[in-house]
């Protein structure tokens, strides 16, 4: 990857590139916030197993995204007592009609 944003512009870059540069992820993070907006709503432990990766290492991904913004949270409650959190992407133009992003 390029080491500043005037040297991505005059490289061929992707788009997924600029976003991973700008907010500061990883290449796992990219999937795992296109998993949520394919799959909508899920758990930490849902998004493991989407991906293939252990529950903690898919709730790092999701807490790098929250922390970048581009994914919330939201609280859910056990009938029986208790809670537990989904996780859901921020639709941005270009991805709210068919759920995949431009980039």
């Amino acid at each position: 990857m390029a080491n500043s944003i005037h040297e991505m512009i005059r490289s061929n870059f992707r788009c997924e590139d600029m976003v991973k540069y700008v907010l500061g992820l990883k290449s796992l993070d990219i999937e795992t916030y296109k998993v949520l907006l394919s799959n909508g709503p899920m758990t930490a432990e849902k998004s493991g197993e989407t991906l293939n990766r252990e529950r903690s290492t898919a709730y790092r991904s999701l807490q790098n995204l929250l922390t970048s913004g581009i994914v919330y949270r939201e609280v859910r409650s056990i009938e029986s007592g208790g809670y537990y959190y989904e996780y859901v992407a921020h639709r941005t133009p270009g991805n709210e009609e068919d759920g995949k992003e431009d980039c």
